[in-house]
């Protein structure tokens, strides 16, 4: 039992869900040979060092020294408990967790899923009834077939008071638990609770494991707000989640860019239209929480805003929280001011994805706004148009795009480059503000012995039997981190045998190292350390020798030490001088196998 949970649930969760497609829901991973190798999720870098064992199951950063199984980077990546992990991720496999009441076992992330679950079977009914007929004339007004309906899942909210709540009551969640979901209200008089979603098309919103976690309505009359959220729960904060990416992501990895529009009904249209890399914010603006999402999937984006002050007052400020990530970001300003979806049934599909092409830089978008063409023969128009705009070109961070842009500035507005840094030299954001550094590593991974790393590597993926390693000895081991892995190791195989060799299986060790830490994060690191395929024995094989030739010069410099210090006795001189010479010529042995075994390869 691991913490309330049977060793079958585990075991029947980890058979069905692989921890490379979890991991890429959050990061994009690229394969190198039998690993999967992406970006931190838990530390901020620029070149991956994160890597995860499809074979093993275990994920291992060399940055920051993270490391797990499936249920650790869940508990890691979400901040949840283990209980509520196993809970996600029984969902995702559609393994049944047995009740267990009194048992430890946290059910209220689970009961808020269930809610949801049940209120969008609920909406979906309602839409397909004859309640529904109004909002299946929306729909159909907005050009969306049946099949879209049905893949984003779509439904109706009634223009009832508790048509919703009603229902979910009579499921047997109370009304309270129903208000902590966002989708009930207590009434302000006379008590009780009412529906907040109320004659309105609704939009499920699902987390990257498509389940869902809150909803978006659309109005059907003149009531405001015309588009409705859920309101941040347990599930569900509007400021990390974007619509559409749980859809999206395939799309994603396979362009390697992320648009972003502003609506549910964008990006319908674009996934009905077949161009499946858009997402959308929820009513909100881009946030950092957003951007952490967004830079550890690809390394472009497509923003489109509406070419009106609106849209460059939202440009402006993604310009602050785009700056200091390594991300190329272009603005799309559609034809006619039109929105997405307009574009998509109005001019068709290849009309849309042309204007996904025609972007312009951030930047540029942004200071051709604040320094537009026009006449700049007049002083005070020059000055004004570089008060604007020199403050955006000081905060990059990038030297070389500070120049180009500055350049730019000075052609537009007909001055020198001159004038322009004189101006920067002398102005508030002269210098650009210091870069946001990454968090510190909590734990860097440490620069470990190169043989001992790959024997222990080799031990632990089951390349090498534990019999094959015992004979070297702990004290082979100087690294302590490698050490305590080996002699885990060790332990678990049991004592030596004769018969067939007993090699080891990393989850499996990583388990029993379950309460010790640094052991465990070092197994992870040893668990996804890499090998080259068509030389692994080999390799393995030179490190197996280069501890043993390590063993012979400790013992050896042992043994000097102890004869110098018997100086003239006689008594146990000739014993240490014979072992003395022993290992002496053992160092030599293996010194010419090493030789011999690289001049093979020199020869093939």
């Amino acid at each position: 039992m691991a913490k309330g949970f049977s060793d079958e649930v585990l075991r029947a969760i980890r058979e069905r869900v692989d921890l490379v497609e979890v991991i890429g829901a959050y990061v994009a991973l690229k394969r190198t040979g039998q690993n999967a190798v992406g970006l931190c999720p838990f530390h901020t870098e620029k070149r991956p060092s994160f890597t995860v064992s499809a074979a093993k199951q275990l994920y291992h950063c060399f940055g920051c020294g993270a490391g797990g199984d499936l249920f650790g980077f869940v508990m890691q990546r979400e901040s949840v408990t283990f209980p509520e992990a196993v809970q996600l991720l029984a969902r995702k496999a559609g393994v049944p967790i047995p009740d267990r009441d009194g048992s430890g076992v946290d059910r209220h992330r689970q009961t808020l899923y269930e809610i949801h679950t049940a209120a969008a079977a609920h909406f979906r009914r309602r839409l397909e009834g004859r309640e529904g007929e109004a909002a299946r004339r929306y729909l159909q007004g907005r050009q969306l077939t049946p099949d879209t309906m049905d893949a984003f899942g779509l439904g109706y909210a009634m223009s009832s008071w508790d048509d919703l709540l009603t229902a979910l009551t009579t499921q047997g969640w109370t009304p309270q638990q129903v208000e902590e979901a966002g989708l009930a209200a207590p009434r302000t008089q006379g008590g009780g609770w009412y529906d907040r979603f109320r004659h309105r098309v609704i939009c499920p919103i699902r987390d990257v494991h498509h389940n869902v976690v809150a909803f978006g309505g659309r109005v059907l009359d003149d009531a405001l707000p015309k588009y409705l959220n859920s309101p941040d729960t347990p599930l569900f904060n509007k400021g990390r989640h974007l619509f559409g990416l749980d859809r999206a992501r395939e799309a994603v990895a396979s362009t390697g860019s992320l648009v972003v529009v502003e609506g549910y009904f964008d990006v319908m249209a674009a996934h009905q239209a077949g161009v499946r890399h858009v997402v959308a914010t929820l009513g909100t603006a881009l946030t950092p929480a957003h951007l952490d999402v967004i830079r550890r999937l690809v390394r472009r984006v497509v923003l489109v805003f509406d070419p009106d002050a609106a849209g460059v007052r939202a440009a402006m400020r993604t310009i602050e929280l785009f700056s200091p990530l390594d991300l190329h970001v272009d603005v799309v300003s559609l034809p006619g001011g039109k929105d997405p979806d307009r574009i998509v049934f109005e001019d068709g599909p290849d009309a849309f994805r042309a204007a996904l092409e025609s972007g312009v830089s951030l930047v540029a978008f942004v200071l051709d706004h604040l320094a537009p063409s026009g006449d700049y023969r007049r002083v005070d128009a020059k000055k004004d148009a570089v008060a604007r705009a020199l403050p955006v070109i000081a905060t990059l961070p990038n030297p070389i795009d500070r120049d180009h842009y500055r350049a730019w500035l000075a052609d537009r507005v007909q001055v020198t480059e001159a004038s322009l840094r004189d101006a920067m030299g002398r102005g508030a954001g002269a210098t650009p503000p210091p870069r946001r550094e990454a968090p510190s590593a909590p734990n860097q991974a440490a620069v470990r012995p190169r043989a001992e790393s790959m024997v222990a590597a080799a031990l632990v993926q089951g390349r090498l039997a534990v019999d094959q390693v015992r004979g070297l000895g702990l004290e082979a081991f100087t690294d302590q981190a490698i050490r305590s892995v080996v002699e885990l190791a060790f332990s678990a195989g049991g004592p030596p045998e004769s018969g067939a060799p007993h090699t080891m299986s990393a989850s499996g060790l990583w388990e029993s190292a379950s309460g010790r830490d640094d052991v465990a994060r070092t197994i992870t690191e040893l668990a996804v350390l890499s090998f080259s395929d068509d030389e692994s024995g080999k390799e393995v094989e030179d490190c197996l020798i280069d501890l043993e030739i390590s063993r012979c010069e400790r013992r050896i410099q042992d043994l000097r030490r102890s004869i110098g210090a018997l100086e003239s006795r006689t008594d146990g001189l000739t014993s240490l001088q014979q072992e003395l010479d022993r290992f002496t010529r053992a160092k030599a042995r293996l010194h010419e196998t090493r030789r011999l075994s690289v001049r093979a390869v020199g020869g093939e």
